[in-house]
């Protein structure tokens, strides 16, 4: 009689550390490498909106002094002859057309519009963290080289990454209604993979922050290094040698080409 009580005792526990350690192989790993390779958490694309200092061109088909430039102004409002005032703060160009055909419909008969933004308004925006410059910084669409400031623009004017920036984890703070939301860019998929996605249109009122990593990994800083964004030393640094060299001692390396290696 013990001896089936032994016997099925055993069974049950090692049925027991069976399941056990099938329940533990399911869980994931944190080590090694696995708590490099994290998803970045992009912002929704949705279509620019209108704010304070953007120009829009209005065309109205058969009323030609009703169209023309048309600017927004600081409190969000343009105004034409026929219609009157209307509020376009924070509309995309689709609602603006969509606000201007009703109230065209009350004196026209199917009425045939044209809405497009002429002129960008600048973008305010500020960078944190490792950064040669962080600070507050105004893009102008109209002046740059392309129409959609990127987050890689806002580095460049920032001077650079630093050598100590995750770039794995940068964060992209902004203001969606009342509150605000944090989102994460991953720019080593970037420099790995072309994936342009990580590079997002900037919006007024961005905040990037750009962390601190303590490990530096040589093969990542060389690449970071060759990056049009990425490390730029605002002075030469200073190293010291020591050892089994001709000529120990302190130096400092000059970054006219290139940062130092």
């Amino acid at each position: 009689m013990k001896s089936k009580q032994i016997f099925s005792l055993s069974l049950t526990i090692t049925l027991w550390l069976t399941t056990a350690n099938n329940s533990l192989a399911q869980i994931p790993s944190l080590s090694g490498n696995d708590s490099i390779a994290r998803s970045s958490i992009l912002p929704p694309t949705k279509p620019y909106t209108l704010g304070a200092g953007d120009i829009i061109n209005v065309s109205v088909y058969g009323l030609p002094d009703q169209g023309g430039e048309v600017k927004v102004l600081n409190d969000g409002t343009i105004s034409l002859p026929l219609i009157g005032t209307f509020t376009v703060n924070q509309k995309n160009i689709s609602e603006v057309r969509q606000l201007l055909l009703s109230a065209y419909s009350k004196y026209i008969k199917r009425p045939v519009i044209t809405v497009v933004l002429q002129i960008q308004r600048p973008i305010q925006t500020a960078i944190a963290g490792e950064v040669n410059t962080p600070g507050k910084y105004t893009l102008n669409p109209n002046t740059e080289e392309r129409k959609n400031p990127k987050v890689t623009d806002l580095l460049e004017k920032a001077g650079g990454l630093t050598v100590s920036a995750n770039v794995r984890e940068i964060q992209l703070r902004r203001q969606e209604g009342e509150e605000e939301r944090i989102y994460t860019l991953d720019f080593w998929q970037l420099l790995q993979q072309g994936d342009l996605k990580q590079d997002i249109d900037l919006q007024d009122g961005d905040v990037i922050v750009i962390p601190k990593k303590e490990d530096i990994n040589p093969r990542e800083y060389r690449q970071l290094a060759d990056a049009n964004f990425g490390i730029k030393y605002a002075q030469p640094p200073n190293v010291t040698i020591v050892g089994e060299v001709n000529r120990p001692g302190a130096y400092t390396i000059p970054i006219d080409n290139a940062p130092p290696r």
